[in-house]
């Protein structure tokens, strides 16, 4: 080959895969399958874990209190890393981040399945985290830039898919591959998910625009002591107990960390975090209606499998699979929901999605040990439904308000209060589920002191188990046992049933913040003004 020869050949455009098939056109539609992979693997990983968490305590030994950093530690990386994204996207590119946070996922799964102790899984845990917690920001904005203005409730559809189902598939999957495989392959399972997402990612994406910013290193050191010790005391509160010094002092700490982070972040020019998002009217309701419907909805979430098992007895993959026809339905409703944005007022959806999901709470409400699957499933779609509907119409409206320009801080933010609000409610109903568990045992314990009716229950069984060859006072002790757990049960079912109208009560509030936010803005030349601003 002559020198002029190679010269051509080294500045000749190399061909990228699917160059023949992606065009300006048809580009959102390609973006999407990357970004809903993404978004796919990360939720279902924090959601698959939770079935697997008592067969990694029989394989490594250690305290249940150890044991819970392999879920605390994940979830507390990933919302340090969250808020970061629309800087780091900025300075870096959004879709090399995207890119190489999907590749590393893929590669702390397969060290997390290889883990070798407790300490080495939480260690790949809290690292998957902060990758994770990259994906999920980064993808959203992606794929908000990738889709003009009139569609991009269709955008958050598909990414509202790729969220909504991994939780409806992941405690399924989980029990399955557990109880069939190890608890190792839930990692596994990662792998030619996250390798196809990574490839995809790489070819299919086109990068967004980049700025140079300098790194504000107080505000982040002050972000990443605030939220960590913020999270970490809401989760802990029940087990601690929310008067413990610990706790307490946990929310000190997070306290006076957040006030320095708003002087530092107010006061500098390019600060980690722009605050003046919340500026937007329509964006500060949007994200303080996700916090709301975040607490109820995630609280609801975390109170429907523990009854199924503790009070029905249903296995973990009995539970998924019971909860499995809720995601099949969002799956279902999520496309119609995002064209639906574009013929009715969002507001609108937006209140027939909560209504239908707190229905849905009230509802669970009447769950007892008798409540047959088929309710219990038409309940869940009835909920599923709603939050399909509720959160693309949520979402566009919320950052459609949003300059593109700052998509990448406008993301990362909401996305780190849903965390906080969705923390907050699981915390509100453990607490709420625990404190009438112990009124109404109080309540039937007086109740049963007074009653004729129990002295005769616990005369027949003492008979019955005389009957069968027990002691007068071994018959009498059992009975009284027996009786006690079936009261025990009977409080926990009404404990059940009045956290989840809490839930529902909480969701209904999410409705009052939707009033203040704006239609959306569609004139199709704002596109084109954003765009001359970026550049």
């Amino acid at each position: 080959m002559n020198a002029t020869a190679a010269a051509t050949a080294r500045t000749r455009p190399s061909r990228r895969p699917f160059e023949g098939l992606i065009t300006d056109q048809n580009y959102m539609w390609w973006a999407s399958i990357p970004i809903m992979l993404g978004m796919f693997l990360v939720v279902m990983d924090a959601t698959i874990v939770n079935v697997a968490l008592p067969h990694i305590l029989a394989a490594f030994g250690g305290s249940v209190e150890d044991l819970e950093w392999v879920s605390t530690g994940y979830m507390l990386s990933a919302a340090v890393m969250m808020p970061t994204t629309g800087f780091l996207g900025d300075r870096f590119g959004r879709k090399r981040l995207y890119s190489i946070a999907t590749v590393l996922f893929t590669v702390l799964s397969g060290f997390c399945g290889l883990a070798w102790n407790l300490g080495s899984l939480v260690l790949f845990r809290v690292l998957q985290g902060v990758v994770g917690g990259a994906i999920q920001p980064l993808g959203q904005s992606l794929l908000y830039e990738a889709f003009p203005r009139e569609r991009r409730g269709v955008a958050m559809a598909i990414i509202g898919f790729g969220a909504m189902m991994a939780p409806a598939l992941g405690p399924t999957l989980g029990g399955y591959l557990v109880d069939n495989l190890s608890w190792r392959s839930i990692f596994y399972i990662n792998l030619p998910v996250g390798i196809l997402a990574s490839f995809l990612s790489l070819a299919i994406l086109r990068e967004s625009p980049m700025r140079k910013a300098s790194f504000d290193f107080w505000g982040f050191l002050l972000m990443a002591t605030f939220l960590p010790t913020l999270l970490l005391a809401i989760s802990q509160g029940n087990s601690k107990g929310w008067h413990s010094f610990f706790i307490i002092g946990l929310f000190a700490v997070s306290a006076v960390a957040f006030g320095a982070f708003l002087i530092v972040v107010l006061w500098r020019q390019e600060p980690i975090v722009d605050l003046s998002i919340f500026a937007n009217v329509t964006y500060a309701a949007g994200t303080i209606s996700g916090v709301v419907l975040g607490i109820g909805l995630f609280g609801a979430t975390f109170l429907l499998p523990l009854f199924l098992q503790n009070i029905q007895g249903l296995t973990a993959f009995q539970t998924g699979l019971l909860m499995l026809p809720q995601g099949a339905v969002m799956g279902l409703v999520m496309p119609i929901s995002g064209a639906l944005i574009q013929r009715i007022e969002a507001r609108i959806q937006l209140g027939i999605g909560m209504a239908l999901l707190s229905g849905s709470m009230f509802l669970q409400a009447h769950l007892n040990v008798a409540t047959p699957p088929a309710l219990i499933i038409l309940w869940t779609i009835i909920g599923g439904t709603g939050r399909a509907l509720a959160f693309p119409a949520m979402n566009v409206t919320s950052l459609s308000a949003v300059p593109i320009r700052k998509i990448g801080q406008a993301t990362g933010l909401y996305n780190v209060t849903r965390q906080v609000g969705g923390a907050f409610g699981v915390a509100i109903v453990g607490t709420v589920l625990i404190q009438r568990q112990i009124f109404h045992q109080c309540i039937l314990g007086q109740a049963m002191a007074i009653t004729d009716n129990v002295h005769g229950f616990l005369a027949h069984a003492s008979q019955l188990l005389i009957t069968g060859g027990a002691s007068p006072y071994t018959a009498h002790l059992q009975a009284a046992m027996a009786l006690g757990q079936l009261a025990a049960k009977q409080a926990s079912v009404w404990a059940f049933q009045d956290s989840f109208r809490v839930a529902g009560m909480v969701s209904i509030l999410g409705i009052i913040p939707a009033f203040f936010m704006k239609p959306r803005n569609s004139d199709p030349q704002e596109d084109q003004l954003e765009a001359l601003a970026v550049e």
